[in-house]
């Protein structure tokens, strides 16, 4: 590499036996990118962290998905470990099917689908906390919040009604007495 940044590299292609020798063929150099995220988007110390949660959540999203595509009513244990998906490492396979399997995974996910059958009201906040709404309502309006305008906000559609029969009551009856 000469000192404008320019490489000079001799070509000599194997497959060409009556060539012997090619001229000089010049290629510029780009600097290497340091981050492969834009620091401006997110910082170089974060960028790690930022990765590996990304990571995590890949992960979870492709466990999830061969759970659900493999693991049907009245398919045996050993029936899901005869056959080994594509692009899934056998150990790897046999470890996943062991713990979808075992007596205290089982237990926890009957436990877990019975208490969401209970749920009355389903929130529209996804994963943000309802202190996290708060706050943020705070924030915009400048005034604490209640307790009423937390309700209205979580457990309405766009449109305005409730997300279940139970919740558009309970709006209707917040409404009322507000006004």
């Amino acid at each position: 590499m000469d000192d404008k940044g320019w490489r000079h590299k001799m070509r000599r292609p194997i497959f060409l036996k009556r060539q012997g020798r090619l001229p000089l063929m010049t290629m510029r150099h780009s600097p290497l990118k340091r981050y492969l995220i834009d620091p401006d988007i997110i910082q170089p110390p974060d960028q790690m962290g930022w990765a590996m949660h990304i990571l995590g959540v890949l992960r979870r999203n492709r466990r999830m998905k061969l759970k659900k595509d493999h693991v049907k009513v009245g398919v045996t244990k050993e029936q899901l470990l005869a056959v080994t998906p594509p692009g899934v490492m056998e150990d790897q396979w046999r470890e996943m099917v062991n713990y979808w399997f075992h007596e205290k995974t089982v237990r926890v996910s009957d436990k877990n689908k019975d208490n969401r059958d209970k749920q009355k009201e389903i929130a529209t906040s996804g994963a943000q906390s309802f202190a996290q709404i708060c706050d943020d309502m705070a924030k915009a309006n400048g005034v604490p919040v209640e307790h009423a305008d937390i309700y209205l906000k979580v457990y309405r559609r766009r449109d305005g009604t409730g997300v279940t029969p139970r919740a558009q009551e309970n709006i209707v009856s917040i409404i009322r007495i507000e006004f």
